[in-house]
């Protein structure tokens, strides 16, 4: 189904533009946190949708990156929404453009730095990016500092359809530079 724009509008499933949440269609589904550093150390191909297989990580930490299109966007994901959850330590960074991460589940851990997710990596920021449909539930477990849980860097970046409880720190949730 698609929400409706401003207008009363649709946007007939859009994927980058519009109100709606994608549907996820694999292109391949990983079975571990190493096989998606393989694959995403190799590079991903515009329009390509690489999941991680449901269940429970022990932490997470990727660098995604590269370049996507409005057509064509490439997305890191969840096989199934709500499905993948990943405990511990995280850290998520996104550059380039057109990305989309999806679907995850990000529980009782906190940030691997000082951050969980960022659109960024280091000086390459990330444009036309989406970060949607994901769950951030008490990710400051043993942490004394204030790590801030999302940093949005770059141009025309989405945060949208997320779910946030639980935050204990006296730092901001999300913070947009």
């Amino acid at each position: 189904t698609s929400d409706g724009g401003d207008d009363g509008s649709t946007d007939g499933g859009s994927t980058l533009g519009g109100n709606t949440v994608p549907d996820i269609s694999c292109t391949e589904v990983l079975n571990s946190q190493s096989e998606l550093d393989t694959k995403l150390e190799d590079g991903l191909i515009a329009g390509e949708t690489i999941c991680l297989a449901n269940g429970t990580y022990n932490g997470l930490s990727l660098k995604i990156t590269g370049q996507g299109s409005a057509e064509n966007p490439f997305t890191v994901a969840a096989q199934t929404p709500g499905e993948v959850i990943v405990n511990g330590e995280v850290q998520v960074q996104m550059s380039g453009d057109y990305i989309v991460l999806q679907g995850f589940v990000f529980r009782d851990g906190q940030a691997e730095n000082s951050t969980i997710i960022e659109t960024r990596d280091g000086a390459e920021l990330c444009n036309n990016c989406r970060i949607v449909e994901n769950a951030l539930i008490d990710m400051d477990t043993n942490r004394d500092d204030s790590p801030r849980w999302i940093k949005i860097y770059g141009d025309n970046n989405r945060l949208e359809h997320n779910w946030f409880s639980g935050k204990t720190t006296r730092s901001v949730l999300i913070e947009g530079l």
